[in-house]
């Protein structure tokens, strides 16, 4: 919280209520951060895992590499499964925000 704020308060020049719709702004902002980071996160994980499969996949087609085709078939699950938990983790941020 900024200190010039709860000064403010010790002083009588402030009521509570404001001073804890401040602290309640600031908490709100801080997990909305820390939801958007994240995301960030499993995003960047997920594009890495894509960017994987792409680039197995094209050597499964040039190699004729049948066993390494069906390994990156199998591991679309896995990226379904990441795209499912990010859109989660974006509705209970829309939600909360």
């Amino acid at each position: 919280m900024n200190y010039s704020i709860a000064a403010q308060y010790r002083k009588g020049r402030i009521c509570w209520t404001y001073l804890l719709a401040l602290t309640m702004i600031d908490h709100t902002v801080r997990t909305f951060d820390t939801d958007l980071q994240q995301l960030v996160r499993k995003i960047g994980a997920m594009g890495s895992l894509v960017e994987r499969q792409a680039a197995d996949a094209i050597d499964a087609l040039l190699k004729h590499d049948a066993a390494l085709a069906k390994s990156v078939m199998r591991s679309r699950d896995s990226v379904d499964a990441m795209q499912r938990e990010i859109e989660d983790i974006v509705i209970v941020t829309m939600a909360r925000r």
